[in-house]
């Protein structure tokens, strides 16, 4: 009788199997479609243009370095040691006290007047 059983188990664990299913064909290859217009090629200064023209970052960006210039400039004015020639594109090392009442010629200047 367990033989029997266990037959009659097996059969039924068999019958709830399912066997394994094979994979799907893949679909057959679309032809090229027919001769789509490309689009133009882009151009980075029309680009630049229209984000020159129309982006706030663009104005955003000028009013923020117009301001750092303007608050550099300030600092600059009040030390009256400072130049704008950085240290390693001088000669010859700066001067304790600026000299800052030169005799400028004037043919340096370009104002002798009509000639």
């Amino acid at each position: 009788m367990r033989t029997i059983t266990r037959i009659a188990l097996c059969a039924l664990l068999a019958g709830c199997a399912r066997a394994p299913e094979k994979p799907a064909a893949p679909p057959p290859p679309q032809p090229p479609p027919a001769s789509v217009p490309a689009d133009p090629a882009p151009n980075d200064n029309l680009n630049a243009v229209a984000w020159t023209q129309n982006a706030i970052e663009h104005d955003l960006i000028y009013r923020e370095v117009y301001r750092v210039a303007g608050e550099k400039l300030r600092a600059a004015l009040k030390d009256p040691t400072w130049d704008a020639l950085p240290n390693r594109d001088r000669k010859q090392p700066r001067p304790a006290t600026p000299n800052r009442h030169e005799k400028i010629p004037q043919s340096a200047i370009g104002n002798e007047g009509p000639a």
